[in-house]
């Protein structure tokens, strides 16, 4: 199942430093589905493809005996104002943290960054932004 991001009913949260993943409480496979918010359902079949567009919920569930998943990130129009937006969110809450954050906070390839680094990261950001790398 899929439901764009204005499916408000879903209470959708963001990992604080990450540009791209929502995600959700609630479960759309058991939650009674508010009438305004239909989504979209489908069942995939040996070699289909799913696309997942940024920001968007989906819930999955198997229906066979076994089944194989591969993600995979692809650039799309956006990410770069994406990439600036998230550089803002990091320089602005890292210095507010007292303490290292809950392992959730951050993806598992991701470090919490020093403020100098975190001004950097946005510069980097800001030059690929205004097209100057």
């Amino acid at each position: 199942m899929l439901f764009d991001p204005s499916s408000s009913w879903l209470g959708g949260h963001r990992l604080p430093f990450e540009d791209s993943s929502t995600f959700t409480d609630l479960d759309p496979l058991e939650e009674e589905i508010p009438q305004r918010f239909t989504g979209l359902r489908t069942t995939l079949h040996p070699g289909d493809v799913l696309v997942i567009p940024r920001h968007w919920f989906h819930a999955v569930e198997c229906t066979s005996s076994w089944s194989l998943s591969l993600n995979q990130w692809l650039d799309a129009p956006g990410d770069a104002e994406q990439r600036v937006h998230e550089a803002i969110a990091r320089c602005l809450a890292s210095p507010l943290l007292e303490v290292r954050p809950e392992g959730w906070w951050l993806n598992p390839d991701e470090d919490l960054l020093e403020t100098s680094e975190n001004i950097e990261f946005l510069m980097s950001a800001l030059q690929v932004q205004l097209g100057r790398e």
